[in-house]
C-alpha cells in the first residue's frame, strides 16, 4: 500500500476541491426553480425571528448572570466533585487516584474542594465505600468524610441537585466550578454511567434538569468524561455555567492533571477564571502528549456565546433540510459527513457518531449557502481556546451528533432532548427507518424551546433510487463489484472477507474494510487491500477498516489479551511500509459508555486472535503469540484456502445491500479458477 504524505493542510485542500470539483459537476441539478423556491419562502430570519436564539425566557434569566472575571487573593472557591467510579474505579482505581491527587495538591483554605463519589461496584483506594453515596472534602493530602446517604444512582437528576445545593449551602463561595468525572459516550447516550444500576446515566436533559434544580451558577462546568464537548451539551448547560472545559474526544485514564492545575488555583485564587480554563487545557494536553495520544483534543467554551452558535446551526439544519430535496444535496451532504473529523472511533461499524461541527461545516458549505459562514464565525467566537494532537489535525473544539451509522433507538433518545426542529426533519429525511417526532412539523405545539420545522421542501426518498448490484471478477480473479443501478445515492461501500474453513465448516469473518472505486464513474469496485490481510508472527489477524489520518491508516483486530476480549490497534506507518501497534483498546456500543484510550498491554500478555462465526455469531480463538519488543506485524497474501469476498453499500438514506458474494479458492498466493475448487 502507498504512503500518504499529505500534511494536515494539504490534505484538506485536496478534500475541498474534490467537493468543489463535484458541486461544479451536479449544481445543475439544483436548477433555478430550487432558488426560486427558497427566496419564495422567505428569509430564515423572516420565519424563524420569533424564536429569538432559542431560549426560554427562564434560561434568558439565567444567562443573565451578573459575572466578575477576576478576584483577589481572598476569593473563595468552591469546587464540586461529582465522580461517578464506574469501571475506571473498580477495575483499574483511577477514580480514587485522581480523588487522591486533587487532595494533596491542595493546601488553601480558601479554596474548597468537594466530591461525591458512587456508581463503583469497588473503589480501590481512600475507604471509600461502594454501598452509600459519599461526600469527601479534599485538602493537605485526606479525604476527609464529612456526609452520608443511601445508595442511589448517579446517573438521577436528583443525585446530582442534591449534592449542587449542599455544596452551596454549606460551603457558600464567590467563586463555583462543578467538574464531571467519570464514564462517557455519545450525547445521545449520556454520561456519568452508574456501574452499580444498570449503567444508569445522566441524559442532557437530566443534566440540564439537575443544574437548574441546584440553584448555582457556576463559573467554570468541567468534563472529564469522554466526548463531551459537544454543541449539544454546552446549549443545555449554558443558562448554569460560564465557561465549559471538556474534549470532543476519548479521554485518556485519569483524565486530566489534577496536581498541576489543582495547585495552580491553591496558589492562584484570584486567578482569571479563563486562566484556570486555559491551565486545565494546556496541564490536559501535555499529560496526554506525555502518553503518546495523538488523537487527544480539549478546548474551553465560553457558554454565553453559545445562543448565536445555536441559532447559525438551525439555520444551517434548515438549508440542510432544502437540500435534503434533491438526491444530489443529500449526497454532497453525506460525503462531508463521512470525511469530517470523527470522534470515538474503534471499528468501521463501531463508532460514536459525534462530528467536529467546523469541519462539517467546512465541508458541508460547499453544497449550503452563507450558513456554514455564519456558523464558522460563531464557533470562533464561542471556543476561545483549543488544542489537539497530531492526529486530530482538524478540531475545532466542538462536535455535534451526526447519523452515521444511528439506530432508531438512538435516534429516539437525541431527539428526546434535541430542539432544533429542522435538524431533527433533516435526519428524517435521511434515514429511511426512522421519523421525527410530531411536534417537528407542527402536529402539535412545541414545548419551551423547540423549534419546529418552517421548511417547505420535500425531501428525496430512497424508492426514487433503487441500487442493484451485480458482481463479476478482476483478470486476477478478484472479487468486483458493479451498481447497475443507485450509484448517485450511494454513500459508502465496505468489502468483506469470509474464510470457509473445510475441518469444521464454519465460515469466519477475516476482514471488513473500505472498497475502493477502480475507475472514474464511481459503479466499480474492488477490495482496496487486493486480497492480501495484516498478520502478527505468522497469525492472520481479522482487520477491521478504522480511519484515514493525515500520514497513516488504522485498524482495529478484536483479540482475547490473557482471556479478555478487547481490540488491539494498527497504524499504518509514515513511510507506508509495515504497520505498527498502537495499543489494545476496548470498545463501545450503543448505551454503553466510551472506553477511555487506555493502552492494556504488558510485556508476556498473551494475545488469541479472535475470528467470528457469521452462523452463530460465536467467537473463535484462532492463532497466539505473546506480546513483547520482537513482534513481527506485516501484510501478507492470504494462506491457502477457501473464501468468499462480498460487499456492503450504504446508501444516503441509512439503507445497507449486501452482495451475494464471490468464492473462490487460493493456493501459494494465487487465486484459482473456480473449476478448481473441488479438488
Amino acid at each position: 500500500m502507498s504512503s500518504m504524505n499529505y500534511s494536515g493542510n494539504s490534505l484538506s485542500f485536496v478534500l475541498r476541491l474534490f467537493f468543489a470539483s463535484f458541486f461544479l459537476i451536479c449544481v445543475p441539478a439544483f436548477g433555478d426553480d430550487g432558488a426560486e423556491s427558497v427566496n419564495a419562502r422567505g428569509s430564515f430570519e423572516e420565519r424563524y425571528g420569533s424564536y429569538g436564539d432559542f431560549y426560554s425566557p427562564e434560561d434568558s434569566e439565567n444567562l443573565s448572570h451578573v459575572y466578575y472575571e477576576y478576584g483577589t487573593p481572598a476569593t473563595k472557591w468552591t469546587v464540586l466533585v461529582y465522580m461517578s467510579g464506574s469501571k475506571m474505579e473498580s477495575s483499574y482505581g483511577e477514580g480514587s487516584g485522581v480523588l487522591l491527587k486533587m487532595a494533596s495538591s491542595c493546601a488553601n483554605p480558601n479554596v474548597r474542594i468537594l466530591a461525591q463519589t458512587g456508581g463503583s461496584s469497588r473503589w480501590r483506594g481512600g475507604k471509600i465505600s461502594s454501598k452509600k453515596l459519599q461526600r469527601y472534602r479534599l485538602s493537605n493530602g485526606r479525604l476527609e468524610l464529612v456526609s452520608e446517604l443511601p445508595s442511589d444512582s448517579m446517573g438521577k437528576a436528583e443525585t446530582l441537585s442534591s449534592f449542587i445545593k449542599w455544596g452551596r449551602e454549606n460551603y457558600p463561595a464567590d467563586r463555583y466550578m462543578i467538574l464531571f468525572w467519570g464514564e462517557g459516550s455519545s450525547v445521545s447516550s449520556g454520561f456519568m454511567h452508574d456501574e452499580i444500576y444498570q449503567d444508569d446515566f445522566l441524559s442532557v436533559l437530566e443534566l440540564k434538569d439537575a443544574l437548574s434544580e441546584g440553584g448555582t451558577h457556576f463559573d467554570i462546568a468541567a468534563f472529564d468524561s469522554s466526548l463531551s464537548q459537544s454543541l449539544e451539551l454546552c446549549r443545555a448547560i449554558s443558562p448554569y455555567a460560564h465557561y465549559s472545559v471538556a474534549s470532543e474526544e476519548t479521554m485518556i485514564p485519569f483524565g486530566f492533571d489534577y496536581e498541576s492545575w489543582v495547585s495552580y488555583l491553591s496558589k492562584n485564587c484570584s486567578c482569571a477564571v479563563q486562566s484556570l480554563c486555559k491551565k486545565i487545557a494546556d496541564s490536559y494536553f501535555d499529560f496526554s502528549s506525555e502518553s503518546l495520544f495523538e488523537e487527544c483534543t480539549v478546548s474551553v467554551v465560553d457558554l454565553t456565546r453559545i445562543g448565536p452558535l445555536y441559532r447559525s446551526f438551525v439555520k444551517m439544519s434548515d438549508e440542510m433540510q432544502d437540500a435534503s430535496s434533491t438526491i444530489v444535496g443529500v449526497k454532497m451532504l453525506s460525503l462531508a459527513a463521512r470525511n469530517s473529523l470523527a470522534f470515538g472511533i474503534y471499528g468501521k461499524l463501531d463508532r460514536s457518531n459525534m462530528l467536529d461541527l467546523g469541519d462539517f461545516a467546512n465541508l458541508a458549505g460547499f453544497a449550503l449557502s452563507d450558513s456554514t459562514y455564519e456558523l464558522l464565525s460563531n464557533l470562533d467566537d464561542a471556543v476561545i481556546y483549543e488544542r489537539h494532537g497530531a492526529k486530530r489535525e482538524d478540531a475545532t473544539g466542538l462536535s455535534f451528533f451526526y447519523p452515521l451509522d444511528s439506530s432508531s433507538d438512538e435516534l429516539d433518545s437525541y431527539a428526546s432532548f434535541s430542539e432544533n426542529g429542522a435538524y431533527l426533519a433533516y435526519i428524517d429525511a435521511i434515514s429511511d427507518y426512522w421519523r421525527a417526532p410530531p411536534w417537528v412539523y407542527g402536529f402539535f405545539p412545541p414545548s419551551k424551546n423547540q423549534v419546529p420545522s418552517l421548511s417547505e421542501s420535500v425531501p428525496v426518498r430512497s424508492r426514487d433510487f433503487p441500487v442493484r448490484l451485480d458482481e463479476s471478477e478482476t483478470a486476477w480473479g478478484e472479487p468486483l463489484l458493479i451498481l447497475t443501478s443507485g450509484s448517485e445515492s450511494i454513500s459508502s461501500v465496505d468489502f468483506g472477507l469470509l474464510f470457509m474453513e473445510s475441518s469444521s465448516g464454519r465460515i469466519l469473518n477475516v476482514g471488513f474494510r473500505e472498497a475502493s472505486s477502480i475507475d472514474e464513474t464511481g459503479i466499480r469496485y474492488g477490495d482496496a487491500l487486493s486480497l492480501s490481510c495484516m498478520s502478527m508472527d505468522s497469525n492472520v489477524m481479522n482487520c477491521i477498516y478504522m480511519e484515514e489520518n493525515f500520514d497513516s491508516l488504522d485498524f482495529s483486530v478484536p483479540v482475547l489479551l490473557n482471556g479478555r476480549r478487547t481490540n488491539l490497534l494498527f497504524s499504518q506507518n509514515p513511510d507506508g511500509e509495515g504497520y505498527s501497534l498502537s495499543g489494545a483498546f476496548d470498545s463501545m456500543s450503543f448505551r454503553s459508555p466510551m472506553p477511555r484510550k487506555r493502552n492494556l498491554l504488558r510485556t508476556g500478555d498473551m494475545l488469541e486472535f479472535i475470528f467470528t462465526d457469521i452462523e452463530s455469531f460465536a467467537e473463535i480463538p484462532m492463532g497466539y503469540t505473546t506480546f513483547g519488543s520482537s513482534n513481527k506485524i506485516s501484510f501478507r497474501n492470504l494462506p491457502d484456502g477457501n473464501y468468499m469476498g462480498y460487499y456492503v453499500v450504504t446508501d444516503v438514506f441509512g439503507n445497507t445491500y449486501e452482495s451475494l458474494g464471490r468464492v473462490f479458492r487460493i493456493s501459494s498466493g494465487v487465486i484459482l479458477p473456480a473449476q478448481f475448487m473441488s479438488e
